[in-house]
């Protein structure tokens, strides 16, 4: 082990690459000795064997004692970049990632699936659970392709560690769990993120291959993502230079970062939709019964981009391509970076997106996350979290059937209320919400009516034997209902499947919520997901039936629509949300007649939106009250906003939503509080 006084730094030596470690030498050392440490330390092609051990989890052992100590570490106990305490640096990230395969051992393999230019493991993570009959969806996500761009591995990290948390505790996140497979590379590019991040001033790209010897210690390396074997050597999309940015490497896949990669990616999507001459024929479409997605994380720039990079014209597969493009930016707001859009910036060849797409026949797309290399951590935390998690577990959703279920109609709400007659279900869908996103014009796929939603329970819509167990829902003008016998049904939890279809024959991806019945027929609760109720206490008394601050996400409520957003810090508070579009609402038992409602709400300047709340007991919302951020201080909370109603019923559902004819604008809530009692 070497001393605590060290520090490591990667070298070249002639055109040898070294991991150099600086120790407190004793003065006694002479010239030569010096020398001798550093022959030991520079082996070529095994330096890092020797100082970091064979495999990545015999590098780590203080990882292993400290799962000994305690069941679970926070993310603030992990080593992070110096200066971006929200980013773990490369060891903190492999810490935490062989952490989670401890704590979630049904959900999450570690695997290496091949080695770095300086012999260091590349790693992936799996994440499914068992679940389902039928065979699974497959989504590839990778980052760290780019040394310098520091937010991609972190976004991955913490969207692997969210939809972990939220299993069984989620319903959409429950069954994409049990029906996918999602696989994560933090790091594809090792070697180089660990000089980006111990010689932030290089701004490193590349691997640190040093190929020919001919570049200086600033330029050297291989772009590994110009170095992929699809229309590699098009000089258009990248450089022959090596000391250039793109430069592309001697040859296709030269590098041993893009052969595991290849590898794996290979290992996982099926072979029988690849193409057998992927750039002959690269004008044909691979059609809409193709499994799997990929998507490569980099920073920066605000882009969700896909096929083709390496020339401005589109795919044949555009109209699938471009729709589930359109449908992961309504959750970022990104703009599009492909074929034939106007924001096409520049051609790129040799890349991820391009190969995994022509050759190994999967939708495949890239997200350009953020406003620089080096993000802060601000942005990070208000803006890239929120509104990419999201936008990662949609695409999770449709992997099975990517390029068909991308034009399918989107399930928008879903709400179950259970009564003596059964549970009764309301639903509404629409085909063009997420995919006529602002600042472009309408989408073909968009254009089709909602034909029908069907309902299961308990059985995921693959897994159904043909039409058993199938519900069909009825359409009432202004959404459809169903009504779901509970005769027969046990108690307890379970777990409602909705799916839409148009009326070109479209299936969309699924959605679902959990329902939990009681014990009792005569007082089945209709909360899926809501408070526990302890009703108590005689006429006059307020009882507190939820007191949520959305410290850790959306607590009891539920997210309704597309542009709502969920902050850990944002206004100088921690735990607020965003209502943009949409609303937040919840639903819950109750045997009270009279609430009071208060909440604390944050309006942006001159602004000319309203928030609202609004109750229902079922069937249509009835708006208790709205308050104008006209009639306030903006920029600034307002913790005394309350209103009170009075309602009879058995379960009641409150919403709060924003009222304004500015597509843009805003309003934040928090510390919401709902109290009951008896009149």
């Amino acid at each position: 082990m070497l001393p605590q006084s060290c520090t490591r730094h990667l070298v070249r030596v002639g055109k040898y690459c070294c991991t150099l470690h600086l120790c407190s030498l004793p003065l006694i050392m002479n010239s030569t000795s010096v020398l001798l440490c550093l022959i030991g330390l520079c082996s070529y092609n095994a330096v890092h064997a020797t100082l970091r051990g064979d495999t990545q989890r015999k590098a780590y052992p203080s990882l292993h004692r400290s799962r000994q100590r305690e069941a679970a570490i926070s993310n603030k106990s992990y080593r992070n970049i110096p200066g971006f305490d929200c980013f773990h640096n490369i060891q903190g990230m492999m810490d935490a990632m062989l952490d989670l395969e401890k704590e979630y051992p049904d959900l999450v393999s570690v695997q290496s699936i091949g080695k770095s230019f300086l012999k260091d493991d590349i790693y992936a993570m799996k994440i499914t659970a068992k679940g389902t009959s039928s065979s699974k969806g497959k989504m590839l996500l990778t980052g760290g392709v780019h040394a310098r761009e520091y937010a991609p591995p972190e976004l991955l990290m913490r969207f692997a560690a969210d939809a972990l948390d939220k299993y069984n505790k989620d319903a959409d996140t429950t069954w994409i769990l049990e029906h996918t497979e999602i696989h994560i590379i933090f790091y594809v590019n090792p070697d180089g993120r660990r000089k980006a991040e111990e010689e932030p001033n290089t701004m490193w790209r590349k691997n640190v291959d040093p190929g020919n010897d001919k570049c200086s210690d600033s330029t050297y390396g291989v772009d590994i993502n110009r170095n992929f074997d699809f229309l590699w050597g098009d000089i258009s999309g990248a450089s022959k230079s090596p000391c250039d940015d793109d430069y592309m490497g001697t040859s296709a896949g030269s590098e041993t970062e893009t052969q595991a990669l290849t590898e794996y990616a290979k290992s996982l999507f099926p072979e029988a939709q690849r193409k057998k001459d992927p750039v002959g024929q690269m004008d044909e479409p691979f059609g809409e019964d193709i499994m799997g997605l990929y998507m490569d994380i980099h920073a920066y720039g605000g882009f969700t981009y896909y096929p083709w990079g390496h020339k401005d014209t589109k795919s044949p597969d555009n109209a699938s391509l471009e729709a589930l493009g359109r449908k992961i930016s309504s959750f970022n707001g990104y703009d599009l970076w492909a074929g034939s859009q106007p924001d096409f910036q520049y051609p790129v060849s040799g890349d991820t997106s391009d190969y995994m797409y022509a050759v190994l026949g999967v939708a495949s797309f890239g997200l350009e996350i953020g406003q620089a290399f080096y993000e802060s951590c601000a942005v990070f935390e208000n803006d890239i979290l929120p509104s990419n998690l999201p936008a990662l577990m949609y695409a999770a959703k449709v992997s099975k059937k990517p390029n068909s279920l991308a034009k399918g109609p989107d399930v928008m709400e879903l709400i179950a209320n259970i009564d003596k007659d059964g549970i009764k279900v309301t639903a509404t869908a629409s085909d063009s919400k997420l995919v006529n996103i602002r600042g472009y014009p309408d989408f073909e796929t968009g254009d089709q009516s909602v034909a029908g939603i069907a309902l299961s329970l308990d059985v995921h819509p693959d897994d159904l034997d043909g039409n058993n167990g199938r519900l069909d829902m009825t359409n009432k003008g202004n959404g459809f209902q169903a009504l779901i016998s509970t005769n027969g049904v046990t108690s307890g939890r379970h777990i409602l499947y909705a799916q839409a279809r148009d009326s070109d024959g479209y299936l969309g991806p699924v959605s679902s919520i959990f329902v939990v019945l009681n014990e009792s027929p005569s007082s089945p609760s209709s909360t899926p997901t809501g408070p526990t109720h302890s009703p108590g206490g005689g006429a006059g008394t307020w009882k507190t039936i939820v007191n949520e601050n959305f410290d850790s996400g959306y607590g009891a409520f539920t997210k309704r629509g597309v542009d709502v957003r969920h902050y850990t810090k944002a206004k100088r508070r921690d735990g607020v949300v965003r209502i943009q579009e949409g609303n937040v609402q919840l639903q819950f038992d109750t045997s009270y007649s009279q609430y009071n409602v208060s909440f604390s709400a944050f309006f942006r300047a001159s602004t000319n939106s309203k928030i609202c709340l609004d109750y229902r007991t079922k069937g249509t919302w009835n708006e208790v009250q709205c308050w104008s951020g006209k009639k306030v201080d903006p920029q600034t909370w307002h913790d005394d906003v309350s209103a009170k109603f009075n309602v009879d019923a058995t379960s009641l559902a409150i919403r709060f939503r924003r009222k304004s004819d500015l597509e843009k604008d805003y309003v934040f809530i928090d510390s919401i509080t709902i109290q009951g009692k008896l009149v």
